[in-house]
């Protein structure tokens, strides 16, 4: 597959108010954050006598149907010129702010478009079951509320949670999440300044100089998502991106990354493709530092395993001055609110002043994130990924299956529940915290799994043993 050229990138994130993947091509229509041209949706595979991944498919990889794919629009304006509000139940806690409004919006779109999978009408689907059998599936278990192919929207102190939870019978995924998170007014006790100075360079002069004064205030937002199919044919999807930020300094990170349990080179081969391709069009992430950053994070010693096929892993990149100026005046520039007015006329005079100023902070916010390439990455990062995810989906979930499959499916997501108990920092930190929601932390988690003592080679189906292979010795950057 040719790699898609730089006028060929998604401008995501910092356009919510574009449908997900569809933009309108070259010209004068081109973005007014990044100057680019803007492409056309993805079908999936590149196709006889075009290459270019845009447009037909071969007999062998069918496009996904037009469900998956919306309309292009003309020409947008950026949500940062004009932002819209957000949903009317979370503008007390986000406040309209330009970055929750992207956020939200980012989810919105995402969790459209995992429907649209998770209800593939040629996809294969096992029997109906009223209690556990052997294939690993209890429909009778399943929440009453997911029988219907859709997310619950779980509006909570800090974000909010999107989830859907679904019998094996009643689509391709059994459990996805896409999750927002906003934390604006908290400190950073002097310890935990100190770490982060410690691992993040670029943040050390302001931790250092504040830690001195006591607790540091700090501003964070993120998106993350996790999807575990159903089908064992379709691998896991974890992707994430997330900006942190103290008075003077921020910094962002996020990644992508697969978890088969079958595997497909060339979807691995594709996934990489794609994700090499944006990393160089955006020229703000070295896409072998990340994927190596991939392969060193998502590993689990005790097994001598790596969790999936990788993808790309970035952390602590510095955020332009301006943006993190505008993000950290009092938060206003990432959820923008007025001060409650006081009885008093002089305080309601200070009041009025106070709304003033955050109308200035958002309208910076606004002209720095129309502007930042670290952070119209990170929204190129969301469309990448679930755009590739997508075309694996549309192809796989075809795929009939039997007892065998689903049984060793169960068996790798106990390697995924094992990481992420022991070694992901996200969920220790998570747990940890003195207000710890685990419902939110461990909603990554696969919602059924198995460990049996038989050797990994004994019992899996075909493929198995090419998996292990790749895991116990990931590929170098050029093969993928």
């Amino acid at each position: 597959m040719a790699p898609l050229s730089r006028v060929q990138r998604p401008c995501f994130l910092p356009i919510p108010s574009l449908p997900l993947f569809a933009h309108t091509q070259g010209g004068a229509a081109s973005c007014r954050r990044c100057r680019r041209g803007h492409w056309v949706a993805l079908t999936g595979r590149p196709g006889p006598g075009n290459g270019d991944g845009l447009t037909g498919a071969s007999p062998a990889h069918a496009p996904p149907p037009a469900a998956l794919l919306p309309p292009t629009p003309g020409p947008r304006a950026s949500l940062f010129v004009d932002p819209p509000p957000p949903p009317p139940d979370v503008a007390h806690a986000f406040g309209g702010g330009p970055f929750a409004a992207a956020l939200l919006a980012a989810q919105a779109a995402l969790v459209e478009r995992l429907t649209a999978m998770h209800n593939l009408p040629h996809a294969f689907l096992p029997p109906p079951s009223t209690a556990g059998d052997e294939w690993g599936n209890n429909d009778a278990g399943a929440p009453a509320a997911s029988m219907a192919g859709t997310f619950h929207r779980d509006v909570w102190g800090s974000g909010v949670s999107c989830v859907l939870e679904s019998a094996p019978s009643g689509g391709v995924f059994e459990k996805a999440a896409v999750n927002v998170t906003v934390t604006r007014g908290a400190t950073l006790p002097p310890a935990r300044a100190a770490a982060l100075a410690a691992r993040h360079p670029v943040l050390a002069p302001h931790l250092t100089t504040s830690t001195d004064r006591g607790a540091v205030a700090y501003t964070a937002a993120a998106l993350s998502l996790v999807v575990h199919p159903a089908h064992p044919h379709v691998p896991t999807l974890r992707a994430d991106v997330r900006i942190f930020c103290v008075p003077g300094g921020g910094i962002c990170g996020g990644g992508a990354d697969l978890t088969p349990v079958l595997l497909y080179p060339d979807d691995a081969r594709e996934w990489h493709a794609d994700l090499r391709a944006g990393a160089a069009a955006a020229g703000v992430v070295d896409y072998s530092a990340a994927k190596a950053a991939t392969d060193a994070y998502f590993y689990l010693p005790w097994r001598r395993e790596h969790r999936g096929v990788g993808g790309v892993f970035f952390e602590g990149l510095p955020l332009d001055a301006r943006l993190v100026e505008a993000l950290t005046g009092d938060g206003r520039g990432l959820s923008a609110h007025t001060p409650a007015t006081a009885a008093d006329t002089a305080a309601s005079a200070v009041a009025t002043d106070a709304g003033a100023d955050a109308a200035t902070a958002t309208t910076a916010a606004v002209a720095a994130m129309a502007t930042d390439p670290t952070v119209g990455y990170l929204g190129e990062l969301l469309a990448t990924a679930a755009t590739r995810y997508g075309a694996i989906v549309a192809a796989r979930s075809r795929v009939a299956y039997g007892s065998a499959e689903r049984r060793w499916q169960l068996r790798r997501r106990g390697r995924y529940v094992e990481f992420n108990l022991l070694a992901d920092r996200g969920v220790a930190v998570g747990l940890s915290s003195p207000a710890a929601r685990p419902r939110g932390v461990m909603v990554s988690a696969p919602p059924v799994v198995r460990w049996d003592y038989e050797d990994e080679e004994e019992g899996g189906p075909p493929g198995a043993a090419a998996l292990l292979d790749v895991l116990r010795v990931p590929r170098a950057v050029v093969p993928w």
